[in-house]
């Protein structure tokens, strides 16, 4: 795992969660789905989601680059507390070290310091700007058609891909189906690719592959390095499976459709207007949240050092 693949394999994880999980991953005596059990039962993210943190956790335990993850998070943009408790994992060796609480002076080890700096979680600082990615994503999906498909569709479909309606599966992988994937990606570079929402655009898969595979051509990432792709996970029969594929995107012969040329170049140049309006603003609401917030501070601040 070289330098870029182990940040965005941490980035999958999440720097606060890889913080937060670490020891428990560390735990050679629990499996992936105890851990995941454990997060889900704690944090609230979904069972795919915290199966696949733990898996790309553990991968970079298994790659023996804890510490460089470490030293990574140390120098992000995350909270302080989370870079406190990186460094403190980072530093755990150090058990001598004196800590001292307001007030009352207790001496301390470092890892009892820990238990008290993980007790406590300071709620996130919401920043406005932060949502504008799921704008940009309502806004394209939002005029993406949605055409539903016929029995005989369906029917098709599933017999292209050797799959039983009663018991669907991956079409990527072979693991339980959650959801429908776009085989070809409608999103791309912050807009539509001209792909649309249609069965022959629509395979079953599960969330392992939907959200390693992302907006990636899907015939280069199952036989790619991206954590989670049927390839890094050993899966067997990846030859007959993209067989099935190419037979899939034959049968569907889908092309992009040219938006912009269908409904006209005032009502297109109208939606990505209002778009950038709403960024724009969102922009400015953050500047104004941040003073408000200041401001908030420094009276506080005032009325502390007056009493």
């Amino acid at each position: 795992m070289d330098d870029n693949q182990l940040i965005r394999t941490l980035n999958s994880v999440g720097k606060s969660s890889f913080v937060r999980y670490l020891k428990l991953c560390e735990d050679e005596s629990l499996s992936n789905t105890e851990i995941a059990d454990q997060i889900e039962e704690e944090s609230g993210y979904t069972r795919n989601s915290c199966l696949s943190r733990t898996s790309h956790l553990r991968s970079i335990l298994r790659a023996g680059l804890r510490n460089k993850a470490l030293e990574i998070i140390i120098e992000s943009s995350v909270r302080e507390r989370i870079k406190r408790l990186a460094k403190a994992l980072l530093n755990e060796s150090e058990n001598d070290e004196v800590f001292f609480l307001p007030h009352e002076q207790f001496e301390m080890s470092a890892s009892e310091k820990d238990k008290y700096l993980a007790a406590f979680q300071m709620p996130t600082v919401i920043n406005i700007t932060t949502r504008t990615s799921s704008i940009t994503n309502a806004f394209i999906n939002s005029i993406i058609p949605v055409i539903t498909p016929s029995i005989n569709d369906i029917r098709e479909a599933l017999a292209i891909l050797a799959l039983e309606p009663e018991s669907l599966l991956c079409a990527y992988c072979g693991d339980p189906s959650t959801e429908w994937d776009h085989l070809r990606a409608i999103v791309k570079d912050k807009r539509p690719t001209g792909y649309i929402s249609e069965i022959r655009n629509l395979v079953p898969a599960c969330g392992k592959c939907n959200q390693s595979k992302g907006n990636k051509e899907w015939s280069i990432w199952i036989v790619g390095d991206a954590p989670q792709a049927p390839k890094q996970r050993g899966i067997q029969d990846l030859e007959a499976r993209m067989q099935r594929l190419h037979k899939y995107e034959e049968w569907g012969d889908v092309k992009p459709l040219n938006l912009e040329e269908l409904i006209g170049e005032d009502l297109w140049e109208q939606h990505w207007k209002h778009w950038d309006t709403i960024l724009r603003h969102m922009n400015e609401a953050q500047s104004t949240a941040v003073e408000v917030r200041q401001r908030v501070l420094d009276r506080l601040s005032s009325k502390s050092t007056d009493d």
